[in-house]
């Protein structure tokens, strides 16, 4: 049973009555109470963490299984596009509120409702038998994870005090590594081994321990004055965003005529741009674009969108080019993927030293750098280089990969306040899970450019050195946009090796 705060009374009147005694009882307490808040805190964040997993794993598990679920509904490959860019669509309207959300009804309440929605519509998603329901379904589990990534980092940021917020970021950005990689691979492995509706019923026990685990340990956090809904700034955002997310998602299946696809691309931008005057004007906008104007939350969230333009297609590319082009098995190309979330999870417990040795500013100079090298070397592969080759090239990208999720999820919130935790969650989740689509989208859509430029067919047999080029240039262009990262990275105003002074005193009450 974790302490409770009749215990400090009863410390407190001890040491009153009895003196240096009583006082270095209370010592002893006060630091006993001290480990208990850390060790539950740190359980609360591998919780947060599976969560977190759990909603990023199913958004790639799906990949590796829609053959087998196109033949069991009936339907095509294509026709199942639809389900994955219903449920991106869903988190691309609701992210931008769950912030509101959480500061209404606390984040506890909050986070149980959305992995109970998430976890409900998973186990609907698996006993779904046709596309429509599956479509329905899919939504029902977009509003679940639009909430509950978001929030479960309210739940880290509130927390944690800064000193400890870097270190525990790792945690919370380690999903954000290996949901990519380990996804097809898990995907692949449930839909050979037992059939496509586990690869949704896989979530039923993770979701109920998560919920039993943060009924049990979570403080429900509320603030005292909570803002009006900001009804239009929501619709704004939210149909932009939406429109936008559809658009890009669609772009590679050429299911619109150019003209099309300029209309809604435009529809979008004015959307959005509405919103970002609505949100500059109003006081209790959706989005607090106010935010931005502090350095470190620029910076962060500038460096995610930068960073997921450069890389976050390149596992997805890396699984085309070894199977489609260079002969590799799904899982043999599984394998050498899953280098790189070895090498997150390599150095994973040395990038706190690091920021500490040579400054925060130094660390998001240097690692876009790192990832550009990286992409330089893919671009020199080809039918010569081993599965060793690339698997180390892999390993190299995954270590990269590991501190830009670490320092994006930790950098925005140093300087923000206790009482803009939660816009800022939101603001910094809508705009990393606009950048994800929006990197997957832009290497893959490179990739198709330079291929129909070159009269090229992916898997072909000729013309294999000019396929392998039409590869070789996006990492090259990736490589200039990684690069180009460093100096977002270099903008960073406050050279710090220290973490500075807590990120805002705890409510009373509070763990």
């Amino acid at each position: 049973m974790w302490p409770s705060h009749a215990g400090w009374v009863e410390v407190a009147v001890a040491s009153a009555a009895d003196g240096d005694g009583a006082t270095v009882i209370r010592g002893r307490r006060h630091r006993e109470m001290d480990m208990d808040r850390r060790v539950r805190n740190t359980v609360v964040a591998l919780v947060v963490a599976s969560v977190t997993f759990m909603e990023l794993l199913d958004a790639t598990v799906l990949t590796t299984a829609l053959p087998a679920m196109a033949t069991s509904l009936a339907v095509t490959v294509i026709d199942l596009k639809a389900a994955i860019t219903t449920y991106l669509v869903t988190l691309a309207i609701f992210i931008p509120i769950s912030g509101w959300i959480a500061d209404r009804l606390g984040t506890k309440t909050t986070l149980l409702a959305a992995i109970a929605v998430f976890t409900v519509s998973s186990a609907a998603c698996g006993m779904a038998r046709s596309l429509e329901a599956l479509v329905v379904f899919r939504a029902a589990q977009g509003v679940g994870g639009a909430l509950m990534t978001p929030v479960a980092r309210l739940v880290i940021v509130r927390l944690f005090d800064r000193e400890d917020l870097v270190r525990v970021a790792g945690l919370v950005a380690m999903p954000m590594v290996l949901g990519p990689v380990i996804g097809p691979l898990l995907g692949g492995y449930i839909t050979t081994r037992y059939s496509w509706p586990w690869v949704f019923f896989v979530n039923v026990p993770v979701g109920i321990a998560a919920c039993a685990a943060i009924a049990v340990l979570a403080e429900n956090h509320r603030p005292p004055s909570r803002a009006r809904f900001d009804v239009w700034g929501f619709l704004a955002v939210g149909l932009g965003l939406a429109i936008l997310t559809y658009t890009i998602e669609s772009l590679d299946s050429h299911s619109f005529s150019a003209a099309t696809v300029a209309g809604l691309f435009a529809t979008g931008l004015l959307l959005l741009i509405l919103a970002v005057v609505h949100c500059l004007r109003s006081s209790a906008g959706v989005l607090d674009l106010s935010l931005l104007a502090t350095n470190t939350f620029r910076v962060g969230v500038l460096q995610a969108l930068v960073g997921m333009v450069a890389c976050g297609g390149l596992p997805l590319l890396i699984a085309i080019l070894l199977q489609s082009q260079l002969g590799y098995s799904p899982l043999q190309s599984g394998v050498v993927l899953f280098c790189s979330a070895v090498g997150s999870l390599a150095i994973k417990p040395w990038i706190a030293r690091v920021i500490k040795r040579i400054g925060t500013r130094a660390v998001l100079a240097a690692y876009p750098l790192g990832l550009a090298a990286v992409l330089l070397l893919l671009s020199r592969t080809g039918s010569h280089t081993s599965p060793w080759q690339f698997g180390t090239l892999l390993f190299l990208f995954g270590c990269g990969q590991s501190v830009f999720m670490n320092m994006v999820n930790a950098v925005p919130f140093l300087d923000v306040s206790p009482e803009q935790t939660s816009k800022a969650t939101s603001l910094q989740g809508t705009i990393l899970q606009f950048s994800m689509s929006l990197g997957i989208s832009f290497s893959v859509l490179l990739l198709d450019w330079r291929l129909d430029a070159g009269h090229l067919t992916l898997g072909a047999q000729t013309h294999v050195e000019a396929i392998l080029g039409s590869f070789h240039f996006v990492f090259l262009v990736m490589a200039a946009v990684s690069a180009a990262n460093a100096w977002v990275g270099l903008s960073f105003a406050d050279d710090r090796t220290e973490p500075a002074p807590a990120l805002g005193t705890r409510q009373a009450g509070a763990p």
